[in-house]
């Protein structure tokens, strides 16, 4: 399902649709596609909540990262599905940086879902967490970028969130 027909019931233009977000579902294709993200993102669809998954935006392409930005400040809950390969992908970490800074800045909530990961892994950024950042690290990324992306998810630890072991 695309964001057109996604949040085009109310008849408002995309603009309006935005702001009208009430979750943001942050979370690797690897690991939730079809799962747990898929049930969740239907459950609250199905009850009425305005959903928004990150992937639905990054299929759009022009200028997503922008796009992906403003979605992400005009939603009243951001959801990130912390799981095995979520570090593996740069777009999911660039997504926890805009939610941490919401968060921090305008209050928005974070309701963190650690699939098949422990808090304390994401915390130590150890196991694969530690190996995907290493990665990321061994390319021309900026160290700030890397820095940014370890204090985002230190920071999403410290909130109580929800631990599932499928």
């Amino acid at each position: 399902m695309d964001i057109q027909n996604s949040h085009n019931r109310g008849g408002g233009s995309s603009e309006t649709r935005e702001k009208g977000n009430d979750v943001f579902l942050s979370c690797s294709e690897q690991d939730n596609r079809p799962g747990f993200a898929d049930g969740l993102y239907n459950s609250l669809h199905q009850a009425g909540i305005h959903v928004i998954r990150d992937l639905e935006e990054r299929t759009l392409g022009q200028d997503t990262g922008q796009r992906l930005i403003q979605v992400i400040r005009h939603s009243k809950i951001a959801i990130p599905i912390l799981s095995k390969n979520y570090p593996s992908s740069k777009y999911c970490l660039q997504e926890l940086v805009q939610i941490v800074e919401c968060h921090k800045t305008m209050g928005q909530i974070i309701m963190p879902v650690f699939l098949n990961v422990t808090p304390s892994v994401v915390k130590n950024i150890s196991r694969g967490y530690g190996e995907a950042i290493t990665k990321h690290g061994q390319t021309d990324l900026d160290p700030n970028i890397l820095r940014e992306w370890e204090e985002a998810l230190i920071h999403v630890v410290a909130i109580p969130g929800l631990e599932i072991d499928r």
